[in-house]
């Protein structure tokens, strides 16, 4: 599919996007459904982290994305019957070589969410959007595609084996990408990284936020240090953002070598992560 092509797809998705009450973010390619664009907490926390500047998240939408006209991406709210809080639902078309991107919250999950893991969410599906597009442009993935039910499957090139993309975890996407890194490919104006720098990236973007979002009348540091089943002594903001980032990343290998083959780590993501939603706001302002 040619730039003009794709650019007359994406004006069809933002005009019946705009018809059904939603709104799109031109420049970037990005739609925000009207389940998204009418939920204030999930429309809040996604304004701060565009007008926060120099984060991941901002990093893969006006970098990443932009720099691949073939990709269209959409935030949405539904009911998800895998028992996902997120999906990233994704369908790729061979002939016109054009992805779309649905990034889904579940109803359930974004109306008990606090404000911390609706940034956490937000961030860990587009980034793992924007890793399966780089996949996809590199040519190592041969077909996407989302069976409404049954989530999104992955056919890797050269590989027979459909993996769910539940399964298809950072580390394992970041695997294909390092074999066989861009060259001289100008459409990916971006470094690489592996698994590791960018959960650390994530923790710092998630401190950054939490001063946007954090309640001072109902302070979050505050709120774990006092608390009763707090049996680890006081945290720092930045260690509990550095716990947090763990959720959702449990079956990669750093997870295993750092957080899960440690008792006393493990116990504390696992306190931390309860904490994330006990003691965090619910509100965003």
């Amino acid at each position: 599919m040619n730039a003009n092509s794709t650019n007359i797809a994406f004006a069809q998705l933002a005009a019946q996007a705009i018809c059904d009450g939603g709104e799109v973010d031109y420049p970037n390619k990005v739609i925000l459904h009207s389940t998204v664009k009418n939920n204030q907490k999930v429309k809040c926390v996604y304004d701060k982290l565009k007008n926060l500047s120099d984060t991941i998240f901002n990093d893969v939408i006006n970098n990443h994305f932009d720099s691949a006209k073939n990709a269209d991406l959409t935030f949405r709210i539904a009911n998800i019957t895998t028992g996902e809080d997120a999906e990233t639902r994704a369908v790729f078309n061979p002939q016109t070589q054009e992805t779309r991107y649905n990034i889904v919250f579940d109803t359930n999950f974004v109306q008990n969410a606090s404000t911390i893991e609706i940034a956490l969410t937000l961030i860990h599906e587009s980034i793992h959007a924007e890793l399966i597009e780089r996949l996809v442009r590199l040519g190592l993935i041969v077909d996407i595609n989302y069976l409404n039910g049954q989530g999104t499957s992955i056919t890797f090139t050269g590989n027979s084996q459909v993996f769910s993309i539940q399964t298809v975890i950072f580390n394992q996407l970041l695997v294909r990408y390092n074999a066989f890194p861009p060259q001289n490919n100008n459409q990916w104006n971006h470094e690489f990284f592996n698994a590791l720098s960018y959960r650390t990236k994530m923790a710092q973007n998630l401190v950054n936020i939490h001063a946007w979002l954090n309640d001072t009348e109902n302070d979050f540091l505050t709120n774990v240090n006092g608390d009763s089943l707090n049996f680890y002594g006081d945290f720092t903001v930045n260690e509990l953002m550095n716990y947090i980032t763990w959720i959702g990343l449990e079956e990669t290998q750093e997870f295993v070598n750092n957080i899960q083959s440690h008792p006393l780590e493990q116990t504390k993501k696992n306190y931390v992560e309860n904490a994330a939603r006990a003691h965090y706001t619910n509100n965003c302002l």
